[in-house]
């Protein structure tokens, strides 16, 4: 009697774990990314509705708020992006073993994709981060200027 556990059908969902947990990765990576984005937003109104909105110093710090919030919305999207790929490449393993092996290159080069955006999207998150760092540090000065 054959063993279910080495069948094939058993060995293709097996195959596609691994891209299941780069999206279960993904997903973490894009729920971080968009709570900073949800911050930046949240942080852009209320500097917005204050009553010295349109000083040197507050444009001065919308303007870096806006390309923090550019930052986040790029690592938004390179995750989905990154998402799309492995979901993608568990498909094609799919249809790579229905076809016998024919398109065997196929999956891998999506996966590859799919971790390289994550890549970037790492690199554009760390970016932002500290842009938001300084935003901070320069925030803290002006108030121990205005307070010595």
């Amino acid at each position: 009697m054959p063993n279910p556990l080495t069948s094939p059908d058993v060995s293709i969902i097996s195959e596609m774990i691994t891209p299941a947990l780069f999206i279960v990765a993904s997903g973490s990576l894009l729920g971080a990314a968009l709570a900073r984005l949800a911050r930046i937003v949240d942080y852009f109104r209320k500097l917005s509705g204050a009553e010295d909105a349109a000083s040197d110093q507050n444009m001065a710090i919308l303007q870096l708020v806006e390309k923090r919030a550019d930052l986040a919305e790029a690592t938004v999207a390179m995750v989905c992006f990154a998402i799309m790929a492995f979901v993608l490449t568990c498909f094609l393993i799919a249809v790579d073993r229905w076809l016998n092996h024919t398109i065997y290159l196929a999956p891998v080069a999506f996966a590859i994709i799919g971790v390289l955006l994550l890549l970037v999207a790492s690199v554009l998150m760390v970016v932002e981060c500290r842009m938001g760092q300084r935003q901070l540090r320069s925030e803290i000065a002006g108030l121990r200027s205005r307070h010595a």
